[in-house]
């Protein structure tokens, strides 16, 4: 499943698919997984063991916090610099922007003020602060939009920023777990990471 997703998109693959592949039948992979949504996270949740290990290794007093922004960190370097990672990323992801569109008006436009206050106030501005209208109309859509123009671990804490506020309310708090993140990433073989978090894709996939 991980490697069709990754090869032809998330979008473009079916459990039917994915069954095939893995010499199965569409009822049986149904039968585990009721949507394509919910495999995506079963793929990721089974990396996690090995990315932790090879995590404690490189930074094994790190605080819980600048992890959670160095994981950030590793997720956007991944989506800026593959491709296919990237693709299958903001398919997957799209549900995001869905909210929208589903009666959470008034929380996004909560969330991207506060954020928007927040990023800014920290000192993080590489983000061009004229694009709001974009972000706007999309959470998810803005920070494509970005790549290539902003540097992965500016896109990583706008992001980080975002979720937390959604989630949780408030993300003051996180000026100095950030400041310590952008010191440990100094530190880190963030490709090793990466490969971690994603199984490896064969050559003659």
């Amino acid at each position: 499943a991980a490697n069709l997703f990754y090869q032809k998109g998330f979008h473009e693959t079916s459990l039917g698919m994915i069954a095939s592949a893995a010499f199965s039948s569409r009822a049986a992979v149904s039968y585990h997984f009721k949507n394509k949504h919910l495999l995506m996270d079963e793929i990721f949740a089974r990396t996690l063991e090995q990315y932790e290990r090879k995590f404690s290794i490189q930074l094994p007093d790190c605080e819980q916090k600048s992890k959670a922004v160095i994981n950030s960190y590793v997720y956007w370097y991944l989506i800026c610099g593959d491709k296919k990672y990237r693709r299958m990323f903001f398919q997957w992801g799209s549900k995001i922007d869905n909210r929208w569109h589903t009666g959470y008006e008034q929380q996004y436009n909560h969330t991207l003020k506060h954020v928007q206050d927040s990023y800014f106030a920290c000192e993080f501005s590489d983000i061009d602060n004229g694009c709001w209208d974009t972000l706007a109309r999309g959470h998810m859509a803005y920070l494509k939009s970005l790549i290539g123009s902003v540097p992965f671990q500016r896109l990583a804490e706008y992001d980080f920023l975002w979720d937390v506020r959604w989630h949780y309310g408030d993300c003051s708090e996180w000026r100095e777990p950030i400041l310590q993140a952008r010191k440990l990433l100094e530190q880190i073989q963030i490709a090793e990471l990466a490969s971690a978090l994603w199984p490896p894709v064969p050559e003659n996939a």
